[in-house]
């Protein structure tokens, strides 16, 4: 989020080159998504037929370098470089498999979750053995609370003999289950096979401790729950998603100055989620500039390229419950956000919405999916008891 260059400022730079190639203005030129399509579609700038294998692998080299980026902060910038990176191919039906991989991913990190999910389901029909893919759309599918068509595609992984992501794959699912103390016994057997002790990497390593973490939250030990924390952002430290999880975890113990703790004092150039965290924290403490932090937040959703995207309900949940108290909108953002998504916080972000909104409705529709799922969490349990 935050200022994009114009597509003026596109124009201009193209211009500036006789016959630019392809590789060339994807390393020249830092834009919007919805800007490079108008100038794909408008100018000609870059030819929908200039489908080499070199322009390809350009693209989809731009494109990744972007999503590391967005992996580790994300910032929206570098999601819609990624996607501008990939406008010539974009719309296509049956884009390039690089293309259309990176698709998927930009896909699901933009919220836009069926597109997504249909994009990797091509993907698998085209290159069956993608491990990788197999196993994000299985993490999708788990996000978007389909648990038994998520359990389908590690099943296939299991199959195909990718038996330690398989063990990960039906640990993310479990973890939603009803015995997170047999999910966490199996994910540790997981985690210290030799296949993964000689393979995983890093951002796998912090993912996996990551989500021991979130397991260890809903048996309520707190001392488990901070080790593996603190392991995960040792492991990933450019990487915000255990840092945010773990902030979650601070507010929910009463810790503001912990979570301020965890992140850069000039708050300026942390992305959106982690901003959200910081400025929660600084209202619970009454510092000096406990409004800047979400004045900032709140230009930036203002500011964003399409407010009120399915990006912003899980946020602009948290903020008009956490800091505009103002529960009843916090309901509208957590019910919309409920129909994309399903994990713990967007568990509690509804379970506190109803709660303080006194929405008999919501109440029940969150009440018959934890009977269902079997899912129980201590935060659900403190607000039972209020």
């Amino acid at each position: 989020m935050g200022s994009h260059k114009t597509i003026g400022v596109l124009f201009a730079i193209v211009g500036a080159f006789a016959n630019p190639s392809w590789s060339q203005l994807i390393r020249s030129v830092s834009v919007t998504a919805s800007d490079a399509m108008k100038v794909t579609e408008s100018r000609g700038v870059i030819s929908r037929t200039e489908s080499s294998q070199t322009a390809i692998s350009a693209a989809v080299a731009a494109a990744e370098g972007w999503i590391r980026q967005w992996n580790r902060n994300h910032d929206e910038r570098a999601l819609a470089n990624a996607q501008a990176a990939l406008a010539p191919w974009w719309a296509q039906q049956r884009p390039p498999e690089g293309v259309l991989r990176l698709r998927a991913h930009i896909r699901q990190s933009q919220h836009h979750f069926r597109d997504a999910v249909a994009d990797y389901v091509q993907l698998m029909q085209r290159t069956p053995g993608n491990e990788q893919a197999r196993f994000e759309l299985a993490t999708l599918l788990t996000t978007m609370g389909r648990f038994s068509d998520a359990a389908r595609q590690c099943d296939m992984l299991r199959r195909n003999a990718a038996v330690t992501s398989a063990g990960l794959c039906d640990a993310q699912i479990q973890a939603m289950g009803a015995h997170p103390e047999l999910t966490i016994a199996s994910l540790k057997a997981t985690l210290g096979s030799s296949e993964f002790k000689s393979a995983a990497t890093s951002s796998t390593r912090a993912w996996s401790a990551t989500l021991l973490a979130q397991l260890y939250e809903r048996i309520d030990t707190a001392p488990m729950i901070r080790r593996y924390y603190e392991i995960a952002i040792a492991l990933a430290p450019q990487d915000d998603y255990a840092r945010i999880a773990y902030s979650d975890y601070l507010l929910s113990q009463n810790e503001p100055q912990a979570v301020l703790r965890l992140w850069p004092e000039d708050f300026t150039h942390i992305a959106d989620g982690g901003l959200l965290r910081v400025a929660i924290a600084q209202k619970l403490t009454s510092v000096a500039t406990a409004e800047q932090a979400a004045e900032l937040l709140r230009t930036r959703l203002r500011d964003a390229q399409s407010p009120g995207s399915p990006r912003d309900w899980r946020e602009a949940g948290l903020i008009a419950l956490k800091l505009d108290d103002a529960p009843d909108r916090a309901l509208g953002f957590a019910l919309a956000n409920w129909k994309q998504q399903r994990e713990p916080v967007d568990v509690l972000l509804l379970a506190h919405a109803a709660d303080r909104a006194r929405s008999r409705s919501a109440q029940v529709q969150l009440q018959q999916w934890l009977k269902e799922t079997k899912f129980s969490h201590p935060g659900l349990v403190a607000l039972s008891k209020r």
